[in-house]
């Protein structure tokens, strides 16, 4: 991996920028990898410390925690538990446990996100207005939460695998630029048909390089959320 100087964030090593502070990185950053926090987090039973504030959901097969180094309002980590390397070590028998992350990650993101608009309208001066009672509001979070980021980083930042949950506003889109973004879309089908997520051929390399449709769709992403979370504080003023 590739450790950044300037901020300590760890880096995969194709990277030319810090995808947190976007600080140039070279060949003189590079640093054995250590046993980070999503390693430790998928290992959770077998560590000694029992109560690791930063983890949301655990389940027999995955673990949903804070993402150690955010970019964004909400990013969070899941990480199937056991030995994950990385992408590379997904087989087709995996789908349902990738399916069943994605849905426990929107559902813990439907959840801040009520928990947040109710504490903002109680800002407001709207102390008895309950969220579920509101079902425009409602809906627009419900399909809010089904469109957040989720995508994989490869090469690995980090010694276990980690699909990054995103609800905008982002503050940093590093980790969304090409060829180390893979989202979780392309890695289901890559399973699906293939039953191992492929590396993208010269061809998809060539298209990503010369328009960045995937970081193109987070701006889309972002730019959208922000209008939301606005036009619900001009409702209130």
């Amino acid at each position: 991996m590739k450790k950044c100087p300037h901020c300590g964030a760890s880096n995969s090593l194709g990277v030319i920028k810090c995808s947190k502070c976007m600080e140039p990185l070279t060949d003189a950053n590079i640093r054995l990898r250590t046993l980070d926090p999503l390693c430790k987090g998928a290992n959770h039973r077998k560590s000694d410390n029992l109560h690791q504030k930063n983890i949301i959901y655990r389940c027999f097969d995955y673990t949903i925690l804070e993402h150690p180094q955010k970019c964004a309002f909400v990013h969070l980590s899941a990480i199937p538990n056991g030995t994950f390397y990385d992408i590379k070590n997904f087989r087709k028998s995996h789908i349902p446990m990738l399916l069943k992350m994605k849905a426990k990650c929107q559902a813990i993101c439907l959840n801040m996100l009520k928990t947040i608009i109710a504490k903002e309208k109680i800002v407001a001066g709207n102390c008895n207005l309950n969220i579920t009672d509101d079902a425009e509001t409602l809906s627009k979070l419900k399909e809010l939460s089904c469109k957040i980021a989720l995508g994989f980083n490869y090469p690995n930042a980090f010694t276990h695998v980690n699909m990054h949950v995103i609800l905008p506003p982002i503050y940093n889109f590093g980790i969304f630029k090409s060829p180390n973004y893979y989202p979780l879309q392309k890695v289901l089908q890559d399973l699906e048909v293939f039953s191992r997520v492929r590396s993208y051929t010269t061809l998809e390399l060539k298209k990503l390089l010369e328009t960045d449709s995937h970081l193109m769709e987070i701006e889309k992403l972002h730019d959208s959320t922000r209008a939301f979370f606005k036009s619900l504080t001009k409702n209130d003023v």
